[in-house]
């Protein structure tokens, strides 16, 4: 995730820092091992980055993924379980998105995981984000299509962002951070998704320098590379503005960037379309 901040959280200081991350992790674990319903869960993305070593990835604009298998009997327990998990996560400003899925669907094929989406959880549980349990076993298709769930992915992502365009000037201040951060974690996810479709890249071996030196490499098409790096720049332009917002609410520069994510709402699902194309040659 590529959370897009509300002036209202820039304003009062609402910026995660390194602690509020690990200690809700930390909350995290402790529940699922000490919660018998829970037969295994694991953090995934960017954040599991570092957690074999004790520490974690991301910045403060990332968020917490964690794919949860639990009984099918027990659904209500475990939410009843996370739920303090979940509201001190949101005390914290640490945005937190629970995956959760019986043991029944995730042994057989009748979960909604795409197989690059179960490749990526059984990966980031072996590089260290795994909580409990095993999920070698979890998640397998024997008619998995890669290209079809890339396809999918982005055909869906281009039709919110075209609907979001003509809900813009009505949009809550909070609908609008989630639009900004649905716009510019767009570009880089499909092209991610469409590079493990197409054998570029694999799960556990797709961080964001891996994927750009692979589109290059795959597609030479030096206009869609360009754009992409431009969109990659604007990320983290971003996200050293929202280390320096820690010191004080800076007016003119949330202005600006609040102009600049303006100019990817017709930007960036041309983009994603031009990439589909370009892949369908």
């Amino acid at each position: 995730m590529c959370k897009y901040f509300t002036e209202r959280e820039l304003r009062r200081g609402w910026i995660p820092n390194t602690q509020d991350f690990q200690e809700v992790v930390s909350a995290l674990r402790a529940k699922s091992v000490s919660t018998p319903e829970v037969i295994a869960a694991t953090i995934i993305g960017s954040t599991v980055e570092g957690m074999a070593d004790g520490t974690l990835g991301g910045n403060a604009r990332s968020d917490i993924d964690v794919v949860l298998v639990f009984d099918k009997t027990s659904h209500r327990a475990v939410v009843d379980v996370l739920s303090g998990v979940k509201r001190s996560a949101h005390m914290k400003n640490v945005p937190l998105k629970i995956h959760p899925y019986p043991l029944a669907e995730a042994l057989r094929a009748t979960h909604d995981c795409g197989p690059g989406f179960a490749d990526h959880v059984r990966e980031s549980a072996r590089k260290g984000g795994k909580l409990k349990g095993n999920f070698e076993d979890l998640f397998w298709k024997s008619d998995a299509d890669h290209f079809e769930e890339a396809h999918s992915y982005a055909t869906r992502k281009i039709a919110r962002l075209r609907r979001l365009a003509h809900e813009y000037i009505v949009l809550t201040p909070q609908e609008k951070a989630l639009y900004f951060t649905k716009l510019i974690e767009a570009p880089i996810h499909v092209v991610r998704k469409l590079l493990v479709a197409a054998s570029q890249v694999t799960p556990g071996q797709d961080d964001k320098h891996t994927v750009r030196r692979a589109y290059w490499e795959y597609l030479r098409d030096k206009a869609l590379f360009t754009e992409l790096e431009r969109y990659v720049s604007i990320d983290s332009e971003y996200t050293a503005f929202i280390e320096r917002s820690r010191e004080g609410f800076d007016e003119d520069g949330f202005q600006h960037f609040e102009r600049g994510f303006e100019q990817l709402i017709y930007n960036v699902p041309g983009f994603l379309v031009a990439n589909l194309e370009k892949l369908a040659q």
